[in-house]
């Protein structure tokens, strides 16, 4: 009963649920032509898509399916239908985190909650699908995510720099590069890494000089 009120606690496109159309957007093996339907309808639900992202970027399998999935003989390990029993929780949960991709600056008033989903460091994967979320929504995003890069005491830096790297194509190259540029003198040696390979796509000139065996890929 709670998996079909679950189910039907969405919006709804040409009678199909929005975890309909997420789940064919992320599917590999269709056509294009569908990815691009799939995208058209999730952008026709706006805002009203929020609130179901908000709660399934939430899920995650939990930690005794993990275990029992590494106990399995190879035969259930790769079953689809067992891989979904394993990890279909977190299939969910990054489709949510797409949805909020297709949304971009449509989705700007998920980005409070998202922050605090971003900032409990001890749901580390909901935080890190958070992460993705806000980095995908744009350029009010960006604060959030810069002002966390600051705190060397957090977890997964590195990949919070790239995430603000990948941001450029959307907030434009100059307003990520002073980010970047701060990473090359970081204390964290995967983050000086991180944005030697960032700078070298986005800003090759700002790294020509540099060859320090610890920055380089």
């Amino acid at each position: 009963g709670a998996l079909i009120l679950f189910r039907l606690n969405q919006p709804i496109h040409q009678d199909r649920l929005l975890s309909y159309w997420l789940e064919l957007y992320d599917n590999p093996d269709v056509a294009e032509a569908d990815k691009v339907q799939a995208r058209n309808a999730v952008l026709s639900m706006g805002t009203n898509a929020v609130p179901y992202l908000l709660k399934t970027i939430r899920r995650d399998s939990p930690a005794w399916r993990k275990e029992l999935h590494t106990r399995a003989s190879f035969e259930i390990r790769t079953n689809e239908f067992f891989a979904e029993f394993f990890y279909g929780e977190g299939r969910k949960a990054n489709e949510a985190m797409m949805g909020f991709g297709i949304l971009g600056t449509n989705a700007t008033v998920a980005i409070p909650e998202l922050a605090a989903l971003f900032n409990d460091t001890k749901a580390l994967r909901t935080s890190q699908r958070a992460m993705g979320a806000l980095s995908l929504i744009g350029a009010e995003s960006l604060p959030i995510l810069t002002s966390a890069l600051a705190d060397t005491n957090r977890p997964n830096r590195s990949s919070l720099l790239y995430h603000i790297g990948w941001m450029a194509p959307t907030v434009g190259t100059n307003i990520v590069l002073p980010s970047l540029l701060n990473g090359l003198t970081d204390n964290d040696p995967l983050v000086r890494k991180a944005a030697v390979r960032l700078l070298r796509r986005l800003a090759p000139d700002s790294v020509a000089n540099i060859v320090p065996d610890d920055l380089e890929p």
